[in-house]
């Protein structure tokens, strides 16, 4: 709520509301946090009876959540590189701390380990600037903001469980094995949507919250969000045909057992490009200029239903898993693009404009699959798991599609998101 509330009206250039929701909303925060890292030390040594642990436990959610005030606030601030500094730091520093204490000193160590990683992090971050509020509790104002970030906890809760439907569905109804082999290739994807969807994701929201507040009229606004997204599509395609080209040489080095996975793992990343683009359009519609949060719960919700119906439904044998699930999760993540997007571009009043972005949005990666699809029908190129057979079909479809989008987003700014 903070990460959209304070850009929001910074944008407006409301500054008298915007302290007054940081005193109101950090104070909430640290009440709730110091609240919660004291009934999770109690719990802990009601259930193990080992104060000293429970302690700790308690100590290193406070910490966390220290650090990750600050880590907000840096993203509020469009501080990004402070902000991806201070996660490698936290990373780093509690690798080697626990690597120091856990030989010694065991389950200890790494919560000890964690929380001095944590409180070094922000450290760091307070170096940089300081959270600007005063301290100001109200029971009554605390449940209000409560209130105005539920909803928004609900739609990224939503999100988390749209991705965690295939496996768990999978896990109630085969064996370990089979579902092992599609966890191997789910697990791969879930880094690809921590490098690409995630990350366009936490670089966009803070700052398109503040650039949307400084205008009511929509069409402003792709000027600022146009060249983002469509940049994104393009490294995105960049990103695929790469993986498209090298995985089975990549997988049958690496992990040869897995190799039926290859599949799977090019299906599920096409993915990549539309969760992305949802990722941003969702925050945009669960802006404090638009608010159509429910809205965006409910379309995710219809997503987790589809996907849900169709893998229940007795169309998957342990033979055909790693064809039909990705091809599920591919179809029902198009379907919540369609409403999120479709209602983001206000599809009901403008229906050619607002299809012609839609159709644009995937240009780049309809311009690498067509490259892949004649250079199979005519030269007869497929990946292979010999290194050299890939270079050239590689670097041709590479080529072709850099030059081709790099217009496309050229012409994106002056054509179609023109308002």
């Amino acid at each position: 709520a903070l990460e959209r509330d304070l850009p929001h009206y910074r944008g407006k250039k409301d500054f008298e509301e915007s302290h007054r929701i940081a005193n109101i909303g950090w104070s909430s925060y640290f009440v709730l946090s110091i609240f919660s890292s004291l009934l999770l030390g109690v719990v802990s040594f009601m259930m193990r009876g080992q104060l000293f642990l429970s302690v700790l436990v308690g100590l290193y959610l406070l910490s966390e959540k220290f650090f990750r005030a600050y880590d907000t606030d840096s993203r509020i601030r469009f501080q990004y590189v402070n902000n991806g500094i201070s996660d490698l730091l936290s990373a780093l520093s509690s690798l080697g701390i626990i690597w120091i204490l856990l030989p010694k000193f065991g389950i200890y160590g790494i919560f000890i380990g964690l929380t001095l990683a944590s409180l070094l992090s922000a450290y760091f971050l307070s170096r940089k600037f300081r959270l600007e509020f005063h301290w100001h509790f109200n029971v009554h104002e605390t449940f209000a903001i409560i209130k105005v970030a539920v909803p928004l906890a609900i739609m990224v809760y939503a999100i988390e469980l749209f991705h965690a439907t295939a496996l768990t569905i999978l896990a109630l109804r085969f064996d370990e094995t089979t579902l092992g082999y599609f966890a191997f290739a789910f697990r791969i994807f879930q880094i690809f949507l921590a490098i690409f969807p995630y990350f366009i994701q936490e670089l966009m929201r803070a700052r398109m919250y503040y650039q949307i507040a400084q205008t009511k009229d929509q069409g402003s606004h792709w000027q600022h969000l146009a060249s983002p997204i469509m940049m994104y599509g393009f490294i995105t395609a960049l990103f695929w045909l790469s993986l498209y080209w090298w995985a089975d040489w990549g997988i049958f080095l690496i992990a040869p057992v897995y190799t039926d996975t290859i599949f799977a793992v090019k299906i599920l990343s096409l993915t990549l490009l539309p969760l992305g683009i949802l990722k941003i359009f969702s925050d945009y519609l669960c802006s404090r200029l638009y608010n159509k949060t429910r809205l965006v719960v409910l379309s995710w919700i219809l997503g987790i239903v589809l996907q849900s119906a169709l893998l229940s439904m007795g169309i998957l044998n342990p033979q055909n898993i790693l064809i039909k699930v990705p091809i599920i999760y591919l179809v029902s993540t198009l379907l919540i693009f369609v409403l999120v997007v479709g209602a983001s571009f206000r599809m009901k009043e403008y229906v050619f404009k607002s299809l012609s972005r839609v159709l644009f949005l995937f240009f780049p990666l309809f311009i690498g699959c067509t490259v892949i699809f004649l250079l199979k029908s005519f030269f007869q190129y497929a990946p292979s798991r010999d290194f050299g057979d890939n270079v050239f079909p590689f670097v041709y479809s590479v080529i072709i599609t850099f030059f081709v989008g790099l217009g496309a987003i050229r012409f994106t700014r002056s054509k179609i998101f023109a308002s």
